[in-house]
């Protein structure tokens, strides 16, 4: 954060916590509301700067190591379980990631998400055109995120998205 910023107001979203980052360096202890409402006062301080925002939601959270599974089915290894074939569904990953669905939800910006591309079909998809899209069950690879910002045209998508 840019501590020259004055009003400037960071926000840090974790899946199982929310905390407010002021410009004092304190952690506060706050609620949804405080976040969304100060998630919303930094997106209209950016507009009226005449700054176009997009919000690039994460992408589906597995809830599993799908690096370490789909490192075991390359090697031949037998997988059992649910997600013996690398893959969830999407139900799984918005019940993973309801309070950071619902925090979404209430920002007034333009959004991006992964979750039509990926889970078409309501099943996640973690392995496309031979890349491995995900390092473990919640961040992208180099190799998936460069093939995911090509396959969907990522560009022009915020461009097009931009309010």
């Amino acid at each position: 954060m840019d501590r020259n910023c004055n009003p400037c107001i960071g926000i840090e979203l974790y899946r199982q916590n929310l905390s407010l980052v002021r410009r004092n360096d304190k952690d506060e202890n706050s609620n949804e509301q405080d976040v969304a409402k100060a998630a919303n006062e930094t997106v209209n301080r950016l507009q009226a700067l005449g700054k176009k925002v997009v919000l690039v939601a994460s992408p589906p959270y597995a809830g599993f190591n799908i690096g370490s599974c789909q490192e075991r089915r390359a090697q031949g290894l037998l997988s059992f379980g649910a997600f013996a074939d690398c893959k969830f569904t999407i139900k799984e990953a918005n019940f993973a990631s309801a309070p950071e669905l619902h925090l979404l939800n209430q920002l007034s910006v333009a959004k991006i998400g992964f979750s039509d591309f990926l889970c078409p079909a309501g099943r996640c998809e973690t392995l496309m055109a031979g890349k491995l899209l995900y390092i473990d069950g919640a961040h992208l690879t180099y190799e998936g995120a460069e093939y995911l910002g090509q396959a969907m045209h990522f560009a022009e998508l915020v461009v097009s998205t931009a309010r």
